[in-house]
């Protein structure tokens, strides 16, 4: 377990979003400009899929042979999760030497962010150890935020392009996709999935006003899914991916496409492409918690998912799978944070729902009120429970026959539950 104790660190620095890199540049000075002496970096913006994308492409490069470093936000379990240094977790001594480095320096940068301090944090780990490629997510937007004071990357990507954080990125799916695509640099090939037609507009204007050749989905690649699998640009023919959804075929593309295009480059052959498809891991994404001990207070035969999905594009992803998927009654069991637009998230849901149960988050003192849910919510059946337990038992009261519980709306929510199955606890507290 990741045991040190970051509240120290984080009562320093607010966590409220203030995109602007006058202030990650200043302290990056200071300690010596790591984020200039980073390995080869593949950066990574979008609303949706950033996490799975890396997944993917992680383990095409570690089946290689290749040291990878990882930085991706949030964290489920332990923080620790979100800075992977030469392929493991960072340790906690030498994490809290380097949170004490940059504390020095920071002392007089009172409006510097949480999510500032820990990335400086993390390119100090990653230009002190060697890799071979760093595989780099956006936090929050693109043009402004912290990962993007690099200025030479490898190449860019762009995931699915949903509304989200709109008082920092814009209130037009046009203003975000301009956001997201200030990570394009002149130089890097830049890739992304195919996207409504305002934000490739957008994308492709981007892309050219920095003379940056832009890749995308069904124009320079396409993924077609198959009973066994899939294939990629009608040649390569790939296993069953390891990640459950069928969104998730759409991010197995994107990866495929960014490292066919750095094949030469890092020696990456057809058999390392296909391993990473059908072995790259990321907990908490349709995760598959039918053979855990909450089953049990199911009807026998009834199937019990994770998903992190907490905004209108999550929503939609899960649609799209469930549509897929034999016709189980579905229940979602939901959880969600007071500052996303739980009605765009819920509105979709009531399309393929037979229930909704709202839960809180007992670990967020910013979880949107249970109650408050159902006002809101566009479906007659909804219903509270105090807890997970609690919500399972009243779905199987309702139900005389097998059923799919979804649980999702916060991936702070998703973490809870992890820690709840793998601990065998029988409450969130």
């Amino acid at each position: 377990m990741f045991q040190f104790d970051l509240g120290v660190f984080s009562k320093k620095f607010p966590f409220k979003a203030r995109l602007n890199l006058e202030r990650i540049e200043k302290l990056l000075s200071k300690l010596g400009s790591p984020h200039l002496k980073l390995p080869p970096t593949i950066h990574v913006a979008g609303t949706n899929g950033k996490g799975s994308t890396i997944a993917f492409l992680r383990a095409i490069f570690e089946s290689s042979g290749y040291r990878t470093h990882v930085y991706t936000s949030p964290h489920l379990r332990e923080f620790n999760e979100r800075i992977i240094v030469a392929g493991k977790k960072i340790e906690e001594s030498y994490f809290s030497l380097l949170l004490h480095e940059c504390e020095k320096y920071a002392k007089d940068q009172e409006e510097l962010t949480w999510f500032e301090f820990i990335t400086v944090a993390a390119f100090l780990a990653y230009a002190q150890n060697p890799a071979d490629i760093l595989l780099l997510e956006s936090g929050v937007g693109g043009r402004l935020d912290a990962t993007n004071v690099i200025n030479s990357p490898l190449v860019t990507a762009i995931t699915s392009i949903s509304y989200d954080h709109q008082d920092y990125l814009g209130k037009t799916l046009s203003q975000i996709a301009y956001a997201k695509a200030g990570i394009f640099k002149m130089g890097a090939s830049a890739f992304s999935v195919a996207q409504p037609k305002e934000i490739e507009r957008v994308l492709l204007s981007c892309a050219k006003n920095l003379s940056v050749s832009f890749f995308l989905e069904n124009r320079d690649w396409d993924v077609q899914e198959q009973e066994e699998g899939f294939v990629y640009c009608s040649s390569l023919h790939c296993p069953k991916i390891s990640l459950a959804g069928k969104h998730q075929i759409r991010n197995a593309g994107l990866a495929l496409s960014i490292a066919s295009f750095l094949q030469k480059s890092f020696n990456l052959k057809e058999k390392h492409l296909k391993a990473g498809i059908a072995t790259a891991t990321w907990k908490g994404r349709l995760q598959d918690l039918s053979s855990s001990f909450l089953a049990d207070y199911l009807w026998e035969n009834s199937e019990i998912w994770l998903d992190s999905a907490h905004n209108e594009g999550g929503a939609q992803a899960l649609i799209e799978t469930i549509q897929t998927w034999s016709s189980l009654p579905t229940y979602f069991i939901i959880g969600m944070l007071s500052h996303k637009d739980s009605y765009a998230f819920l509105s979709p849901l009531s399309r393929v729902a037979k229930g909704f149960c709202f839960i809180p988050i007992p670990t967020s003192e910013k979880y949107t009120p249970p109650n408050h849910l159902i006002e809101i919510t566009p479906h007659k059946n909804s219903f509270t429970a105090n807890t997970l337990i609690e919500g399972l038992k009243k779905i199987s009261q309702l139900s005389s026959s097998p059923v799919r519980v979804i649980i999702c709306g916060s991936i702070y929510l998703s973490g809870e539950v992890l820690n709840m199955v793998e601990n065998n606890h029988e409450r969130i507290s």
